[in-house]
C-alpha cells in the first residue's frame, strides 16, 4: 500500500463524490443540528489536556486509510479559510474533516455523500 496525497487521490478517482468531501463548506449546507455538533466538537477540543492531545483537531496532521479505495492519505485539519485540498489542508467544516474531527488512532469515520458511504480509519494523529 502506498501513501498518496489527497490531490493525487482526487485526480485518480472517477467517482465525483470523492472530490466533494474534500472541499470547503461553500458547496455544502449543514442542518443546524450538524453545525452545532461540529461547533461542540471544536469547543471540547480547545482544552489542551491529555485526553485531547491524541485527538484530531485543527492543526493536526492526520493519516487516514480509505477502506473503499484501499489507500492511505495524509492531511492537515484546518479552519475553512485555510482549506486547500490540493495541498492536503482539509477544512473541519468539510464532510471528511467534520467526520474526522475529535477521533483518535484506530477510530473510524463514515462520510455519507451522494448516496454512498465512505469509510476512513484514522491511522495516526500528530
Amino acid at each position: 500500500m502506498t501513501r498518496q496525497s489527497l490531490s493525487a487521490r482526487n485526480a485518480a478517482s472517477t467517482n465525483p463524490a470523492t472530490r466533494y468531501f474534500l472541499q470547503n463548506t461553500s458547496g455544502f449546507s449543514y442542518s443546524p443540528v450538524s453545525m452545532m455538533n461540529i461547533i461542540g466538537k471544536l469547543d471540547q477540543l480547545q482544552d489542551d489536556n491529555l485526553a485531547n492531545r491524541h485527538r484530531a483537531r485543527i492543526g493536526s496532521q492526520v493519516t487516514v486509510y480509505d477502506a473503499d479505495l484501499r489507500g492511505e492519505y495524509l492531511m492537515e485539519l484546518v479552519n475553512s479559510e485555510d482549506s486547500n485540498p490540493e495541498q492536503g489542508r482539509i477544512s473541519v467544516m468539510s464532510p471528511l474533516g467534520a467526520a474526522i474531527l475529535g477521533l483518535r488512532k484506530g477510530q473510524w469515520a463514515e462520510v455519507f455523500l451522494i448516496g454512498k458511504t465512505f469509510h476512513f480509519e484514522v491511522r495516526k494523529v500528530a
